[in-house]
């Protein structure tokens, strides 16, 4: 009953606060404590990171089920009644694809196996800082995030179809950093995702789901 958020506003007057609607009423049904002053979290670099709960578990269930009937609203000073509307994603809109081509790569975005799944990483440092990773790509089924340089790499992902000799879709890890790292990778055929997380102040453990999502 965690709801963990990363949400990105840029070129916006200071944020208020930010909620989840529901479409049909625009009724709240969800805030992040995200925006103003401490000990709300702030946006640095135009991101905030966090986790909210605990939260009715039925809502929860609702959301994953139809994200499409619920939007997040963003307010700032000077828009108080909304700057940014933004629509939820989830596995419904893509789930049952003939192809797994839904990964579209970016600066934040790692796309692995063919092109079928989609990693993604959010740090926060000890002086409370927080970001996302910068995606590079290596090879077809792998590739590094960096958090604070583009010279220096902090974690290693990769993803690899086994399903032939062990009926499954494997997700490894590897990492240099101590900082708080959480890993999201989505499967784009089916919506499923896998979220692994490091501590803060912890050493990287490695990372080997031979179990992270299912065949085909």
């Amino acid at each position: 009953t965690t709801v963990n958020y990363l949400i990105v506003a840029n070129n916006l007057s200071t944020i208020t606060n930010a909620h989840i609607h529901r479409g049909s009423t625009s009724g709240v049904v969800l805030g992040f404590p995200v925006g103003g002053p401490t000990p709300l979290t702030p946006f640095v670099g135009g991101v905030a990171v966090g986790s909210v709960g605990p939260a009715d578990q039925g809502l929860i269930n609702e959301i994953v089920a139809n994200p499409n009937a619920f939007y997040v609203n963003v307010h700032s000073t000077e828009k108080t009644g909304g700057a940014i509307r933004g629509n939820l994603n989830g596995g419904v809109g893509i789930a049952g694809q003939d192809s797994p081509s839904a990964c579209t790569a970016g600066d934040t975005t790692l796309c692995l196996n063919s092109n079928r799944f989609r990693a993604e990483a959010t740090w926060k440092s000890p002086d409370g800082k927080t970001g996302v990773g910068h995606a590079v790509r290596l090879t077809a089924d792998s590739g590094y995030f960096w958090f604070f340089n583009s010279d220096n790499a902090e974690i290693i992902v990769k993803s690899l179809n086994a399903c032939s000799a062990f009926n499954s879709q494997w997700v490894f890890s590897s990492g240099l950093t101590n900082v708080q790292v959480t890993l999201k990778v989505t499967d784009t055929q089916t919506g499923k995702t896998r979220t692994y997380t490091n501590p803060l102040g912890a050493p990287f453990q490695p990372i080997q789901d031979t179990s992270a999502f299912a065949c085909p």
